[in-house]
């Protein structure tokens, strides 16, 4: 769709759900992007509060030409923002996560498109970065983890990169996407990355934060960094989140096998096999395969998880 002679067009993809708090927020944080040449899909999941009149008042206010509201699967999530991205009705240069309650710096979109225009779309490309963590009231908390290890397959078999509402891609991901189809994954987001990487496209990891990501009591998902992190990942792992995770997203990765890299699909076979073989194996065939975290700490805590069967 892209030519010289306009900016390119950016579909932002908003899930909501119950947001009535905050999403006048996020929606005037779209509206002030100095990229201008964008348009708004939001898939309401259900919402019994006033999210969907904020919605259509803010829709007038700015014209409706510019947004479409649907309504969603009512499935979670994870299904209503890949309902969104496998619509193949949905046609623009790149597509945008977004969430209801962040808010977006004005240079959010211009940035993340002035890096993926550079880097070309002769490949599926996929940007993603940092944020701001705010409480409810957007008083700053400080910028989440600074990933500074490679973006790649035997990161994303074991770990997500970054929020889906960072996340801005290509038309080269979104035909990706629609072909694979709506997958009963942990997140859209991960899915994401373990898909781009998959297939050896390029994935692009901003270090420089561009929304204010809101962290709530009881929150779906979060973030949390420094100690409070480890102890929360360190206490999930005894619970068998990530063993959950895992027996969760690796069924959908091997029924998309025939779009990976035949060495990213032999990566994936042996880490689906090493979880149920014996110790020393599972801690040899991980160690082969190259299978990392972000941090050496939390890789140390990863391997420590695999010699006790805990992913």
């Amino acid at each position: 769709m892209n030519n010289s002679n306009r900016e390119p067009l950016v579909l932002i993809l908003m899930g909501t759900f119950n947001g009535e708090r905050f999403i006048r927020e996020q929606l005037d944080s779209i509206a002030a992007q100095t990229h201008k040449n964008w348009k708004l899909v939001v898939s309401d999941d259900g919402s019994t509060d006033q999210t969907v009149e904020i919605l259509n008042s803010w829709i007038t206010e700015i014209g409706g030409n510019r947004v479409e509201l649907r309504c969603g699967p009512e499935k979670g999530f994870v299904h209503n923002f890949l309902s969104m991205v496998c619509d193949p009705r949905l046609s623009a240069d790149y597509y945008a996560f977004c969430d209801q309650d962040d808010v977006w710096f004005e240079d959010k979109l211009a940035r993340a498109i002035e890096i993926l225009k550079t880097a070309g779309n002769a490949q599926e490309t996929l940007y993603c970065g940092r944020t701001i963590y705010t409480d409810e009231n957007l008083k700053i908390i400080g910028p989440s983890p600074l990933n500074r290890r490679t973006p790649r397959f035997e990161n994303a078999l074991v770990q997500s990169l970054a929020g889906g509402n960072t996340m801005i891609f290509n038309q080269l991901t979104k035909s990706l996407l629609e072909a694979t189809g709506i997958v009963a994954h942990t997140s859209h987001d991960w899915w994401l990355y373990q898909l781009v990487s998959g297939v050896s496209g390029r994935v692009i990891y901003d270090s420089e934060p561009k929304l204010f990501y809101r962290q709530h009591t009881g929150a779906l998902i979060g973030g949390k960094s420094g100690l409070k992190a480890i102890v929360t990942r360190l206490r999930q792992l005894f619970l068998n989140y990530y063993r959950g995770y895992h027996a969760q997203n690796l069924p959908s990765l091997i029924m998309a096998r025939q779009y990976l890299k035949h060495r990213n699909n032999e990566k994936l076979e042996s880490f689906s096999s090493l979880r149920n073989d014996k110790l020393l194996n599972r801690l040899l065939v991980g160690v082969r395969i190259g299978l990392y975290r972000q941090c050496f700490l939390e890789t140390l805590i990863f391997y420590c998880a695999l010699a006790i069967k805990k992913v």
